[in-house]
């Protein structure tokens, strides 16, 4: 998927393309189904905290495939449709990996659905979560 792809086909509504919801309030701790946890916060247009929404995200993660000394940090910019489009970091400090993610939440902002590639293969691997 490009991430300047603006045609992004829903997972939850695969036949309607631009489809409108409500923003939702992502910001908080998430469980993910690989038995991890997520927490999101939100940023400002300069790169500043915001107790509040917006439209810039950033979260940090951990898997229980990590180690102790590795980071988990996804980032990106959450669309009217509830969908958030950016990359993830993994490092730790001898490495780091990365790639691009996207996330759609639904339920009232209390699941997400999603992938995420490997460097600059199109997001593939399933990733979703819950609160």
């Amino acid at each position: 998927m490009d991430k300047n792809n603006t045609n992004y086909v829903s997972y939850l509504h695969p036949y309607q393309r631009n489809f409108v919801r409500q923003q939702l309030d992502i910001g908080g701790l998430w469980l993910t189904d690989d038995g991890g946890r997520l927490q999101f916060t939100f940023y400002d247009d300069s790169g500043d905290f915001s107790p509040t929404p917006t439209n810039n995200v950033q979260g940090y993660y951990r898997s229980p495939s990590m180690s102790q000394d590795e980071i988990g940090k996804i980032a990106g910019k959450l669309s009217a449709g509830n969908l958030l489009i950016g990359t993830w970091t993994r490092s730790t400090p001898q490495s780091q990996s990365s790639g691009r993610i996207y996330l759609e939440f639904y339920d009232n902002g209390k699941k997400f659905i999603g992938k995420w590639g490997n460097g600059s293969e199109d997001p593939q691997h399933p990733y979703s979560g819950h609160r």
